[in-house]
């Protein structure tokens, strides 16, 4: 017995097979790129308040969570656990942080500041070879962007990229970081009558590497500044 024949498609029945295709491919295409999470800051200045985060939460997203137009942003509670993005930080806009919290990477850009004052934070590792090149938990302090330490305990757990400005103020943090790469970076120390929050190498292989930047030293009072390129 002869197979029968393939049934040819009528012009309007491949229409609507693309009809139908096509929505449901952009449905899917849609739904990755619109992954990103945007601070709006539609309810309060809070950092865990979902209503200021146009996706509900920054968290559990495995792409950026972006805070860029301009607010003064407060962390005060913990919030820690498995946050999966990439806080960046930037567009004149700053991140006051007094509790513990985790992502999976920090940047600071474009006139973006991000105080540590208190609390924790850490940037995970995921290198596996202690060579600080992980797929997550780098610190990328961009041209532009500022990071200030205070207080609390810190860790940088992959190779942080410093770029922009590093400032540490007081004797009252602890940081620890795996390696740390920079070029045109300013490095700015401010004593308090205990000295200043040292930088402490931490975990396999660490190691630092300052060129063409920038170090000021300085007491609380700004009085006696000292600067060194190097």
């Amino acid at each position: 017995m002869k197979p029968n024949p393939p049934i040819p498609l009528k012009p309007s029945a491949l229409a609507l097979v693309g009809a139908v295709a096509i929505p449901v491919i952009l449905a899917s295409f849609c739904s990755t790129a619109q992954a990103a999470t945007l601070w709006t800051g539609a309810t309060d200045l809070n950092f865990g308040t979902a209503g200021n985060w146009n996706n509900g939460s920054p968290g559990n997203i495995d792409q950026a969570a972006t805070i860029n137009n301009g607010d003064t942003v407060s962390l005060a509670t913990d919030h820690t656990g498995t946050n999966a993005y990439n806080l960046v930080v930037d567009g004149n806009s700053t991140l006051n942080a007094s509790a513990a919290f985790t992502a999976t990477g920090l940047t600071i850009q474009n006139t973006g500041t991000v105080n540590l004052t208190g609390g924790a934070f850490t940037l995970p590792q995921t290198s596996t070879n202690n060579n600080g090149v992980g797929a997550a938990g780098i610190l990328n302090i961009a041209s532009g962007g500022t990071l200030n330490i205070s207080g609390g305990t810190h860790v940088f757990n992959e190779r942080s990229s410093i770029n922009g400005t590093f400032r540490v103020t007081g004797s009252a943090a602890t940081i620890n970081m795996h390696q740390m790469g920079s070029a045109g970076a300013t490095f700015d120390f401010i004593f308090d009558s205990g000295g200043v929050s040292t930088i402490t190498g931490a975990g396999g292989f660490p190691w630092f590497s300052i060129s063409y930047s920038l170090v000021t030293v300085s007491n609380s009072g700004g009085a006696h500044p000292e600067n060194w390129r190097v």
